[in-house]
């Protein structure tokens, strides 16, 4: 994606959150952007089509966190993974604000691409459900593919937790860090079959 659509999906992301899909008018998302009216339309057919690629962007974004590093052991592969979910849910809350306000104008391409993201995530994890049955931190016993379907569910309701968490309002009384030390040993002992 160039430069300039990002930025009126950033902008527009912001204007969706704060004034809801209804009430942003074009006009607003160009001037947050910087940009002419007329450049908006250049990039995107229409306000809808600005809402599905920020969801498109933000999803393919989502997917990066979740890839594996073939050189690091299983144990720093997870923390990253976590580490970097978290950090983008804290920093994307505008983007989960704006999903669960507008899941009605989210269009089918957009659900069937959360799909594939799904699919690529749970391949991520296999990939590192494999590293650690290699390093024998994994039991054996239970398949790499249910188990990294287990994990990323796991993970994923984790992060809708905390994001609702947050746009509700709710103060989570635990701190960032324990939160992710403590869904990182939840994992990692789960896993060893030692809960």
């Amino acid at each position: 994606m160039e430069e300039t659509s990002i930025r009126i999906i950033h902008s527009a992301i912001e204007l969706f959150a704060n004034k809801g899909f209804y009430e942003t008018k074009v006009d607003e998302i160009a001037e947050k952007s910087n940009v002419a009216k007329g450049t908006i339309y250049l990039y995107f057919k229409s306000k809808e089509e600005i809402l599905n690629k920020s969801i498109e962007y933000i999803t393919d974004k989502t997917t990066k966190n979740y890839e594996v590093d073939e050189n690091l052991t299983f144990t720093e592969n997870l923390k990253m993974i976590i580490d970097k979910n978290v950090e983008f849910v804290k920093n994307n809350i505008s983007f989960f604000k704006v999903m669960f306000k507008n899941t009605y104008e989210v269009n089918r391409d957009n659900i069937r691409n959360s799909r594939c993201n799904m699919s690529a995530i749970i391949s991520e994890i296999t990939k590192l459900v494999e590293i650690g049955k290699k390093e024998n931190i994994v039991r054996k016993d239970i398949s790499s593919s249910n188990l990294s379907i287990f994990i990323s569910n796991i993970l994923f309701s984790s992060l809708m937790t905390i994001v609702m968490s947050i746009i509700n309002n709710y103060i989570i009384k635990i701190p960032i860090e324990e939160l992710k030390e403590d869904l990182y040993k939840f994992i990692l002992n789960g896993i060893r079959g030692e809960l």
